[in-house]
């Protein structure tokens, strides 16, 4: 691309990476509100009364595994934020967390949508939660690499001796 012609077009390549960060950081902040959610799952759905008689042992683990369960969304949503809004972290790790992240959104809607929530509206609410969180890490991934790809293959054009990420 010649200079004239990149430099048309930079400004609406930094506004994908705006946009890019913007669906990310969406995305990250969804999956940490769902991970902080399940801490409270055994309350919405009382579970203490349903589980009095199960073996001590599955009782015990069906919250252990809720609470780490929760812990592990929690900070991976976090991770997810705080790699799309730093300038500095290897691109490498930006795409392993957010792809990363797209993968289990989208195995968890796959999982719901074979094996549904057995309450009212969850069979159809759960897998369309999981669908919009991977698609917005599906799409600020490919506009994260999309745009600065453009821009890093002629970054000296730009007159600048680092690309643009």
């Amino acid at each position: 691309m010649r200079m004239s012609t990149l430099g048309q077009h930079a400004p609406a390549l930094m506004r994908g990476r705006r946009w890019a960060v913007r669906l990310i950081v969406a995305g990250g902040v969804l999956s940490a509100v769902n991970g902080a959610a399940h801490f409270v799952l055994p309350v919405w759905f009382p579970w203490e009364q349903h589980v009095v008689g199960l073996y001590a042992p599955l009782r015990w683990a069906l919250f252990a595994t809720t609470v780490f369960f929760g812990v592990l969304l929690l900070l991976a949503g976090v991770l997810t934020v705080v790699v799309a809004r730093a300038s500095d972290v290897p691109r490498r790790l930006v795409v392993w967390v957010v792809a990363g992240m797209a993968g289990f959104w989208l195995l968890a809607a796959g999982y719901e949508l074979i094996v549904p929530f057995p309450a009212p509206g969850a069979d159809s609410a759960l897998p369309a939660f999981s669908v919009v969180v991977a698609l917005l890490h599906l799409s600020g991934l490919w506009l994260w690499l999309w745009a600065p790809a453009a821009v890093d293959s002629s970054s000296h054009d730009l007159g600048g001796s680092e690309p643009i990420r």
